[in-house]
């Protein structure tokens, strides 16, 4: 067994079966009755979803280990076409990894179980997270049925019902879709309730009609199994009036241990209107939506949103008001959180965070020679007969590496603080706030040194606010003798969580020798290896103000394993170089089947195509003398299978300046010719062979602005230690001032970071991986398909600033696009876009844009001239444009009046802010025709569109709410703004992509 093993799972080999992973749990279920499992590998932990299917003994079915990639389930169903197997086939899948099934499944007429871990990972911020949008999007795309367990109490039978689906229901696969990250990494007394599940899957077939519905096997899973499932489950009294709509068992439970009504969502799709608005309370009066959404515009609905506010509509409960509180995939969820959420609506339950009582909270380098020490202890803790919840999660961006475990007892769900926090190395402190981890008037347990006086001032000041005990274990005396501080740590740990001195023997008699044990009864009267302060005994911290980061009392997990980077580090010199020789690259491309090797510009993304288009027009809109450079760009795209629709975005993958690159390698001491192996950017799993050069102007953001784990990342290099020293103060909570001038001042680009610190020098293959990578950057589509279909047009603005060395600095994708020639060649992307059209041509359409904003604008303008052309009745068509002169920049000025002049556009408001002593904004201009658009907004069902920054919106937004004010009081009536404008959200009436 590897210490990563026995630090992640206390019952290894143990004989209680029922402590277990939902995972495990899940799979138990489905491995009677499946003919073949397809394990898809996961990120960081490649059997981290099927490993106990692949180990399972006499197995009766076909297993088989696939690499997610382009086509993935081809293998699956070529496996199906052969079996005459009656049982379905099982797919093991992370959620990323569903939308390579796409274009494999899509139209297939076989039926797979599908079982789903939500997962996902941020770039931007380096953490796992669990993603329920992208394989619900992915499933609502191919038709498929969705199921996920509302609580972790009903696994096997919500399992149960997903493979009764996959079994019987003749139209469509199922989704079985859980929490990926909690349910893989969560061990808790999980018993079977379902004796055979082979057994209850047949008798669940028995008197099914030949063609049944979900509702009808539903209903005889629920004969069989005892159990009660519906569509959604509600929690909460009766006449609630307030109700919190749910998806995910991690959401779910939190929601409803905190006291708030809840509504579950249990199965997704087919999302049933009928049956979610019977089991909404018939006292509702507000429901809130606890949506998922990828999307960084806030504005825009979650998709659970959207099927809530279409069940009210179409069943004429709309007298219900929707809100909504919107999460991110990485959002770590806890009773907390969900308590402040839910006083939000429900100010009376707002709760206490101090409810860490029987919660603990380990954290320790990822290679600490105690890394199963809180193993132990919940393994213990369970043979006492505790119900014990042991999750454990890896970070390897915090410090070197971290690793985090936390023990609930009471087998609730995690507490928003815990009772007790153990910790090894200082240098924690500086990446995690662990007394904000704790409770008011509890302990933390310190293995590393009993000098108080060199702790952080900060620390010991946080500790005397929250009266907190601190125990120091001096782990420099024990540091070879790793058995005794494992025993001196347990003990303490257990004295600090109040277990009585005379049941520890009882507690530790199944780990540890009678020697050991002797010396852990005995171990807190070791004076001279324990230390123990109370809040009043510290030293009271005498330090100036200053900046302090606010840090994270819980780590965001970015991996499964530890990131063994000191193993690394030991091996670097046996390393293969990252470099090719000639005769090795001659080898692989003369071979190319044997080496694998594809000759590709890029490698398509899964569901994105790329094209390869040419430049067609480059024109400079505004003067040449003028402080912007707001420019047109055409591109030609016959040829190629690209096709765009209205409010769609392109993405551009621009390149660095090539003579800056040169410059840079040149300083560096680079060969740019020299050939090196990279991953893919965007398939990682893909190898390219690139030169020096091309990877530093195509892959790397060698010119961007470095995160603060770039700075962290260096330290090792830093062969100079006043330079070490600088890196090292960097990313201290004392450093952060300095950092945010490095970041936001200096604007340092990477680059510049290595001419500051000459002696920092990685070798090519580290400095590869330690520069972010080019990200594509996406303009809003200024043109219509219909009326140019061989042509894309953008409205782009070169962002351009002088830095505090007098530099001319600009943005990286706007200055390569703006120096792109006449057919020059780049690669490109389209991008969906919640900006649409109007199904009906005679809707009026209102537009409201600053600056490039303009785009989408043309696009739209065309289309319905295009609209009009084909015989079709238009409505009305009114332009809001702003921008701070007219001469300069009345962007598509003489488009807008030829238009007008054709009877297309119905009026132009246009507001140059700064031509006139008093500043109008396109506010005014719209507050100057409240009439005309209370007709077209109202009378009308017109469609409100506004594109640009972010910042005009809430003048916009009031604008629109006088012109709803005015029809209310034209009809004397009263109205909630607020419900108004969010009821033109939801119904695609009021359309905002800003940025």
């Amino acid at each position: 067994m590897s210490s990563v093993e026995a630090a992640t799972n206390p019952f290894v080999g143990g004989a209680d079966g029922s402590y277990r992973t939902p995972v495990d749990l899940i799979n138990n279920v489905i491995a009677s009755s499946v003919s073949a499992v397809f394990g898809y590998k996961t990120y960081s932990q490649s059997d981290l979803l099927y490993s106990s299917l692949q180990s399972a003994p006499n197995a009766g079915y076909f297993f088989q280990e696939v690499d997610i990639r382009a086509g993935a389930g081809l293998a699956p169903l070529g496996y199906s076409s052969q079996s005459v197997a009656s049982k379905p086939v099982g797919i093991v899948t992370p959620g990323y990894g569903l939308p390579y099934f796409a274009s494999a499944l899509s139209g297939a007429d076989k039926r797979f179980l599908f079982n789903v871990a939500a997962l996902s990972y941020d770039d931007k911020d380096s953490t796992l997270g669990s993603d329920f949008v992208t394989p619900l999007s992915v499933a609502k795309q191919l038709g498929f049925n969705v199921v996920s367990p509302v609580s972790l109490a009903e696994t096997e039978q919500s399992t149960l019902l997903s493979l009764a689906l996959a079994q019987y229901f003749q139209k469509a696969s199922t989704v079985y879709l859980f929490d990926g990250v909690r349910y893989s990494k969560t061990f808790r007394n999980l018993p079977s309730t379902l004796e055979n599940v082979e057994g209850a899957l047949a008798a669940i077939g028995k008197g099914l009609s030949n063609d049944p519905s979900v509702d009808e096997i539903v209903e005889k899973v629920n004969a069989v199994s005892g159990a009660s499932l519906s569509n959604f489950q509600y929690s909460g009294p009766a006449d609630a009036e307030t109700v919190f709509v749910t998806f995910g068992a991690t959401e779910s439970e939190l929601f409803a241990s905190v006291g708030a009504p809840t509504l579950a969502v249990r199965i997704a799709l087919p999302f049933d209107t009928q049956k979610f608005v019977e089991s909404i309370p018939a006292s509702a009066k507000t429901i809130v939506v606890v949506g998922q959404s990828a999307n960084d515009n806030t504005a825009v609905p979650s998709p659970l949103r959207l099927d809530v506010s279409a069940a009210l509509f179409f069943h004429n409960r709309r007298g219900v008001k929707v809100a909504e509180h919107q999460y991110k995939p990485d959002f770590n969820w806890t009773a907390k959180d969900a308590a402040n959420v839910a006083a939000t609506f429900i100010p009376a339950l707002a709760q206490s965070a101090d409810d860490g009582a029987r919660d603990y909270v380990f954290y320790l380098p990822d290679n600490s020679k105690l890394l199963d020490t809180p193993a132990k202890i919940a393994k213990t803790l369970v043979g006492a007969g505790e119900n014990v919840v042991f999750n454990t999660a890896f970070n390897s961006l915090v410090h070197t590496g971290v690793f985090q475990a936390r023990i609930t007892l009471s087998g609730q769900p995690g507490a928003a603080t815990s009772a007790v926090a153990v910790f090894e190395d200082i240098n924690l402190l500086n990446h995690i706030d662990i007394v904000d981890a704790v409770k008011a008037k509890g302990t933390i347990v310190y293995i590393g040194g009993a000098e108080v006086e060199k702790y952080p001032q900060q620390f010991v000041a946080d500790i005397i606010a929250k009266d907190i005990k601190l125990v120091a274990i001096n782990s420099e005396a024990l540091a070879e003798d790793v058995d005794s501080l494992a025993v001196l740590a347990q003990a303490n740990f257990y004295s600090a969580a109040n277990f009585p001195s005379d049941k520890l023997q009882q507690l530790v008699a199944s780990n540890l020798s009678q020697e050991q044990i002797h010396d852990l009864i005995n171990a807190n009267g070791d004076e001279s290896n324990v230390a123990v302060y109370s809040s009043e005994q510290l030293p009271k911290p005498e330090f100036s103000e200053e900046v302090v980061e606010e840090l994270p009392y819980s780590i965001r997990a970015n991996a499964f394993t530890p990131n063994y980077i000191r193993e690394q580090q030991e091996k670097i010199n046996e390393a293969p170089s990252v470099t090719s020789t000639i005769t090795e690259l001659t080898k692989k491309l003369a071979f190319k089947e044997a080496y694998h090797v594809e000759k590709k510009l890029r490698p398509d993304l899964p569901l994105i195509k790329n094209h390869v288009i040419k430049v067609k027009e480059n024109r400079r809109l505004t003067p040449a003398d003028y402080d912007r450079n707001i420019f047109h760009i055409e591109f030609d795209i016959s040829g190629t299978d690209l096709t765009y629709d209205i409010g769609e975005a392109l993405g551009i993958h621009a390149r660095n300046n090539e003579a800056q690159v040169l410059e840079f390698l040149q300083q560096y001491g680079l060969d740019p010719e020299q050939v090196v192996q990279v991953p893919n950017k965007d398939q990682p799993q893909f190898i390219e062979s690139r030169t020096v050069l091309q990877v530093f102007a195509e892959n790397l953001d060698i010119f961007g602005k470095p995160p603060k784990k770039f700075y962290e990342s260096l330290i090792p290099f830093a062969a100079d230690e006043e330079e070490k020293k600088v890196l090292q103060e960097l990313i201290t909570p004392a450093g952060a001032i300095d950092l945010k001038n490095y970041q936001e001042v200096e604007f340092y680009t990477y680059a510049d970071i290595f001419q500051k610190f000459p002696s920092v020098r990685p070798e090519l293959g580290d400095l590869i991986n330690i520069v972010a990578p080019l990200k594509r950057r996406e303009y809003s589509i200024a043109s219509s398909q219909k009326m140019h279909p061989n042509e894309i047009h953008l409205l782009i603005v070169v962002v351009d600033w002088i830095d505090n060395q007098g530099r001319k600095r600009y943005g990286q994708a706007s200055k390569y696009i703006s120096d792109l020639k006449i057919g020059q060649e780049l690669v490109v992307s389209v991008k969906p876009s919640v900006m649409k059209l109007p199904a009906d041509p005679k809707a009026p359409v209102i537009m409201s844009g600053l600056g490039t904003g303009l785009a989408p604008f043309k696009a739209i303008v065309e289309e319905k001239l295009w609209q009009k052309q084909q015989g079709l009745e238009i409505g009305d068509i009114f332009l809001y444009l702003g921008s701070r002169h007219c001469r300069q920049e009345y962007l598509y000025g003489e488009v807008w009046e030829a238009y007008k002049d054709a009877g297309i556009i119905t009026h132009i408001g246009a507001a140059f802010s700064r031509d006139q002593a008093q500043k109008i904004y396109i506010q005014d201009r719209i507050r100057e025709n409240l009439d005309d658009l209370k007709v077209a907004m109202i009378d009308q069902k017109g469609s409100f569109f506004l594109c640009g920054p972010t910042w005009p919106v809430p003048d916009i937004t009031s604008a629109l709410e006088d012109i709803i004010s005015a029809d209310a009081k034209e009809r004397n009536v009263k109205v909630d703004l607020n419900e108004a404008i969010e009821e033109l959200k939801e119904t695609s009436r009021y359309i905002l992509e800003v940025y």
